[in-house]
């Protein structure tokens, strides 16, 4: 049992050590101006819904205009979300989308 966990946190370690400050799990690097250490992070499809009026942010109510720049196009096409510290409650400092679809 004690091997197993420390075979866990070796495994967790080499992962941790694969992401660097700024960058996607798939090795792409966000902007800078949209994240610091751990404030992106990959969401739900459903977490960013398109409105009449931009994108909406589900766990917090904010809306994103389409045209704000806020809206970055996903390199992998997979929507991320970055606020402050990387909480779901936070205040969205960009959104990464495919445009014109989610």
């Amino acid at each position: 049992m004690a091997v197993s966990g420390i075979l866990a946190g070796i495994v967790l370690i080499g992962l941790h050590g694969k992401a660097y400050p700024h960058q996607a799990p798939t090795g792409w690097t966000f902007d800078s101006r949209c994240c610091g250490n751990g404030d992106c992070y990959p969401v739900q499809t459903d977490a960013i819904k398109e409105g009449p009026d931009g994108y909406h942010i589900q766990s917090t109510g904010e809306v994103i205009p389409y045209q704000s720049t806020k809206v970055l196009p996903s390199p992998d096409g997979l929507p991320y979300r970055c606020s402050t510290a990387g909480s779901v409650m936070g205040v969205t400092y960009c959104i990464y989308v495919n445009k014109g679809g989610m």
